[in-house]
């Protein structure tokens, strides 16, 4: 677990277990004592994997290995666990398939914004929409943070189709997206 990636808070990682028995490992480094949401979203196991019990497993450690929270994922669905993390500590987090299935998922450390609050003022309006079509024209950089505000369709980039959504979301048309939600 030592070498595993760093995964920052609100930065969302896309990522695939490709052979059975991967494991993927992430190291998150506090600097301050936070409640966050961990969340495991987009589960994709192909159909023909050979399990009969599709899901995907993340575990939380501490620096003594000491489980301190899990997520049990099923295709399609999603997890998350509500955490506290303590200032200065570095924590592990593992991701795997108990059955050695392969596929494809993303994970989040969240400190509680709202999926397409770009300008992070804590509400979704048309400022969000404009944010990203200025990051798309390069007049406007996002941080880390934002991006993962910013992508409301959870494709792993912020484009047109985000800036859409969140319009949708504003004139009350329905979409498929969780825009204006807590991650």
């Amino acid at each position: 677990m030592e070498n595993g990636k760093l995964l920052r808070i609100a930065e969302r990682y896309y990522g695939t277990i490709a052979a059975s028995g991967d494991k993927d490992y992430f190291k998150i480094t506090t600097t301050e004592k936070t409640d966050y949401i961990l969340y495991l979203k987009n589960i994709n196991i192909p159909t023909h994997s050979w399990s009969s019990d599709n899901q995907f497993r993340v575990v939380l450690y501490n620096k003594y290995s000491e489980n301190l929270g899990e997520i049990l994922a099923t295709n399609g669905n999603e997890g998350n666990i509500n955490v506290t993390l303590e200032p200065n500590t570095t924590y592990y987090l593992g991701i795997w398939d108990p059955d050695n299935t392969k596929g494809d998922y993303n994970v989040i450390l969240s400190d509680g914004m709202l999926l397409g609050d770009v300008t992070l003022d804590d509400k979704v309006n048309i400022k969000d929409a404009t944010a990203i079509q200025k990051n798309l024209a390069k007049l406007l950089e996002l941080d880390a943070k934002q991006v993962s505000a910013a992508d409301v369709t959870a494709d792993g980039k912020v484009n047109i189709k985000d800036a859409t959504a969140i319009q949708k979301y504003l004139a009350k048309i329905e979409t498929e997206y969780k825009t204006g939600q807590l991650i």
